[in-house]
């Protein structure tokens, strides 16, 4: 068997190109709550993504999901939480609470191989959840990439230009991970 999983279904023991499984695709979500979820939109548009690219990669990832580039199989493992979920365990009960509403999140009918630490992070007042997964990033491809400086930005950006900013409060809930990786991001 190849070491890590299968960048197309995330099972171990073979590779992309190697892969039996057919070109499975992922359910999407309706959400009758006052929030909109994120979660299946890049999905339900997947006809309007195909007209823009036809990037193999691109569309994988928003039919099948995003499978991690685990170079070996992380081990099973059971973590506590962070002291800070501990200390403000009202706050991660209420966002617990609000993700699975907005199906963020999914409960699981068995126990998950690995289980990551939640933590609670402060900034200006403001609390965030964050899934601590630090514990299988030793697991993963490292891939070297360099950001864009502002010699680069300059190059871009015309007299009279206009800029605008996004914010992507929980952008990354558009992207699913593989329903076949669950069992380490839980």
């Amino acid at each position: 068997p190849k070491p890590g999983a299968c960048f197309n279904c995330g099972v171990s023991g073979h590779w992309k190109n190697e892969c039996p499984q057919p070109q499975a695709k992922l359910s999407t979500v309706s959400v009758a709550v006052d929030s909109v979820s994120p979660v299946g939109r890049l999905f339900d548009n997947l006809d309007a993504w195909r007209h823009f690219t036809n990037n193999e990669y691109i569309l994988n990832v928003i039919e099948k999901g995003y499978s991690i580039p685990f170079t070996s199989v992380p081990a099973t493992v059971n973590l506590e939480n962070n002291r800070s979920a501990f200390e403000n365990s009202e706050f991660v009960q209420s966002e617990i609470d609000r993700s699975l509403e907005l199906s963020c999140i999914v409960r699981s009918n068995s126990k998950p191989l690995v289980i990551n630490p939640l933590t609670v992070v402060s900034n200006n007042d403001k609390k965030r959840l964050v899934l601590d997964c630090r514990h299988i990033n030793e697991c993963i491809a490292k891939f070297k990439f360099r950001y864009e400086d502002h010699r680069l930005a300059a190059k871009m950006i015309n007299k009279g230009d206009y800029m605008i900013t996004f914010d992507l409060k929980s952008a990354y809930h558009h992207i699913n991970i593989n329903i076949n990786q669950y069992k380490y991001q839980n």
